[in-house]
């Protein structure tokens, strides 16, 4: 690696990325200590300028660092944001653990404070959308919805297409729960008239198997559904699609 090749994009300080919330995803570079070598790692970049390490490091051929005599192996000295800037090893610290909330929240109105006052004074694009990311970044760690951040961002949220229709409801009734207990479902009528009208059937699979079925309430019945009437009216009052009736298995 050659820092003055990458000198103008080089920071010493925890930049605002428009559109990027902390803690950034990092690729964390180390050389090795004997040869020129340079390994690389995953990290996270917290506001308060902590940096917590994915060890291990590999290689580009995936291969670890080998320790040497001293126990040293790799000098771990940059790391490259999400935006390709890079950030010298003493203007970040390595931690094991995340920053507690309140030094990240802390760090984070510094941070706004600072961006709102250099567009106050500088004006100009960037410097407009880092105060709207700042601002946008300690809304996301007082728990503030994501829809509310996209919309202090100035993003307006493509919706996915959907794939299926509108949604619908579908109820679920233990038989228990109408024909009171019994021992052998083939010897309730109601369950013989369930089994004639389901539209989907999961039964007889094992002696303590699940016996389940499910009614399509958009559909004309045959027979007479028995103590299951009023049910499947209720059913179909409320706007439901579907009835899952079981016996609790």
């Amino acid at each position: 690696m050659n820092p003055k090749a990458n000198e103008a994009k080089r920071t010493d300080s925890v930049p605002i990325i428009p559109r990027t919330f902390f803690p950034y995803s990092v690729k964390v570079i180390a050389t090795d200590t004997c040869y020129p070598i340079d390994f690389e790692a995953k990290g996270l970049l917290y506001e308060t300028g902590d940096v917590v390490i994915e060890y291990p490091f590999k290689d580009q051929a995936g291969n670890a660092p080998q320790l040497e005599d001293d126990g040293a192996a790799i000098d771990i000295h940059t790391i490259v944001l999400p935006n390709g800037v890079e950030m010298d090893r003493h203007d970040w610290t390595e931690v094991a653990d995340a920053p507690t909330f309140d030094r990240r929240l802390m760090a984070s109105l510094c941070m706004m404070g600072d961006a709102e006052f250099d567009y106050g004074e500088g004006g100009g694009t960037l410097l407009f959308e880092q105060a709207v990311q700042a601002k946008a970044n300690v809304c996301k760690l007082n728990g503030l919805p994501y829809a509310f951040l996209l919309g202090q961002l100035g993003i307006k949220e493509e919706g996915a297409a959907r794939v299926f229709g509108a949604p619908q409801t579908v109820l679920s009734l233990m038989m228990q729960d109408v024909v009171d207990d019994y021992d052998i479902p083939d010897q309730v009528p109601e369950w013989k008239w369930v089994e004639t009208n389901a539209a989907y059937v999961h039964s007889r699979n094992g002696k303590y198997g699940v016996w389940e079925f499910m009614l399509n309430l958009s559909v004309t019945f045959k027979g007479d559904p028995g103590r299951l009437g009023p049910v499947i009216a209720a059913a179909r009052a409320e706007g439901a699609a579907y009835i899952l009736i079981h016996q609790g298995t």
